[in-house]
């Protein structure tokens, strides 16, 4: 399966049978299934390292090498801990989710041509099966729950520099693959938690669809 000539359309052929045999949207590619499994070897392609390299990875050891403190845990439930921490961790959040978002959102070309070749597949054969899907919607929450929120959680699988994270850095990555994958579900936090995670998805909602856009245009035949 190296050879992206045998690979994707194999894998255009599985996605296309999961469409198929998945009734709901909302439950398409979710799941552990062959597809999801082939994503998985997609993502380990040299090509896809070296984009989290360039995109992702500084921003990555920038969290990883931050001194939030030996007990501290990074904490944005009100209900949890005082409201002053919560709004205090929260806008530490922000700040870093959007300094891997705005890397993501500026970089669509440099996108491996083979996974926007597969995105591009998606738009044009969602709508066959799903006559009032959101398609755009679709992909990039696709994107966010298999290529970029795993990197985030489990960078040593892609060769990022993975430096030994005390809890709270940990906490904190976590939380951050969160928020982008609610930014690009267009979902939100509750009322347990600060105004302004959801002022933050709100500001940037409207880019994961032209990020979108951006990456499944037609592009030259290479496979």
């Amino acid at each position: 399966f190296i050879n992206t000539s045998y690979f994707l359309p194999f894998m255009k052929n599985v996605m296309d049978y999961e469409i198929y045999r998945t009734e709901r949207i909302e439950t398409l590619f979710r799941s552990s299934t062959l597809a999801t499994s082939l994503f998985k070897i997609l993502f380990q392609f040299p090509e896809s390292k070296e984009y989290f390299k360039n995109t992702i990875a500084s921003n990555y050891c920038t969290v990883a090498s931050l001194n939030l403190g030996t007990n501290k845990i990074v904490e944005i439930n009100r209900v949890r801990v005082a409201p002053d921490k919560a709004k205090k961790d929260s806008k530490l959040l922000i700040k870093h989710s959007k300094k891997i978002l705005y890397n993501i959102l500026d970089s669509p070309l440099e996108l491996p041509i083979e996974i926007r070749e597969l995105c591009r597949f998606l738009s044009l054969n969602l709508g066959k099966k799903y006559k009032k899907c959101n398609q755009a919607k679709f992909i990039g929450s696709l994107l966010f729950l298999r290529y970029f929120g795993p990197v985030l959680i489990n960078p040593q699988h892609y060769d990022i520099s993975n430096p030994t994270l005390k809890v709270s850095n940990i906490r904190l990555l976590v939380l951050i693959s969160k928020t982008l994958q609610m930014l690009a579900n267009n979902t939100r936090y509750s009322n347990e938690y600060p105004d302004c995670l959801n002022e933050f998805i709100e500001a940037n909602q409207e880019f994961i669809p032209q990020f979108v856009e951006e990456i499944t245009v037609i592009i030259l035949k290479f496979f």
